[in-house]
């Protein structure tokens, strides 16, 4: 009797220890893992010898959306997984009481690295009935959905959005630098005069506005679907008054004069 009591109070404390020690894991969705989840991964794949120390790593988990009925699942096993954030890992993790999933880590060749645009692993959370399932198409499968767009989670996302001066400070800088990094001109933010554009409203909209806005989506995410950068030609920027680029929002096409008169628009608003 008093050994059973003594396992239940143990299982108790266990829980306890798990689930604080869970909630230090996932807090951001960044793919480049902080000291406690490299442990922690460490302890998991012990047995694979993988070094997680400066590595960007990614998380994937079966199409869920089935369950639902609003969509017909896709033939095969490797079609149902897609990227989640490693946020969502954890979470995931937390609510499988009943220990049915399991993790399994896949260590990406250079040919996959590229495909995927930087990312070294993927982690699989899956129901440990499927672990067969698991392939050499897998890693391939699953490399081609992490390269649908650049990856540019920045590392220094609570440093930026801080102040609400118009001028960039080098936190931002080296911000937009990495969510940009991908623009094919490989433009620097260094010493630059920027505007931040809702071309629909036809509004300027304040950098703090702006760098909160991509903060809060990547609160979700692990990569910002980047908007786009117009770079400014020597003749445009006098006219404009110096400005050298334009943060387009929200839409992809435009008209490239009427952009200009707008900016020297709201440009003599505010000098009124």
């Amino acid at each position: 009797m008093k050994r059973a009591i003594l396992i239940f109070c143990f299982g108790i404390v266990s829980q306890l220890i798990w689930g604080q020690n869970m909630n230090l894991l996932g807090a951001d969705c960044n793919p480049r893992l902080n000291s406690k989840e490299i442990a922690y991964f460490d302890s998991l794949f012990s047995q694979e010898k993988y070094d997680f120390q400066n590595k960007i790593i990614g998380f994937a988990a079966p199409n869920v959306i089935h369950i639902f009925g609003i969509i017909p699942m896709p033939p095969g096993f490797n079609n149902q997984l897609l990227p989640i954030s490693k946020k969502e890992y954890f979470q995931e993790l937390s609510i499988d009481v009943k220990d049915k999933k399991c993790s399994k880590l896949l260590v990406l060749n250079d040919s996959l690295k590229n495909i995927t645009k930087g990312f070294d692993a993927i982690i699989t959370l899956i129901p440990k009935k499927k672990l067969k399932k698991i392939n050499l198409e897998t890693s391939v499968k699953i490399a081609s959905l992490f390269g649908y767009r650049g990856l540019n989670y920045p590392d220094n996302i609570y440093n930026v959005g801080t102040d609400t001066s118009s001028i960039l400070n080098n936190e931002e800088v080296k911000f937009l630098n990495q969510i940009h990094q991908q623009d094919k001109d490989n433009f620097d933010f260094s010493n630059k005069k920027i505007i931040i554009l809702d071309y629909y409203s036809k509004i300027i909209v304040t950098k703090q506005d702006y760098l909160n806005r991509i903060k809060k989506y990547l609160e979700k995410d692990f990569r910002y679907p980047t908007n786009d950068l117009i770079i400014l030609t020597e003749e445009e920027k006098k006219d404009v008054g110096g400005i050298d680029a334009v943060i387009l929002l929200p839409g992809k096409y435009y008209n490239r004069t009427e952009l200009i008169e707008i900016i020297k628009k709201e440009n003599t608003k505010q000098k009124i």
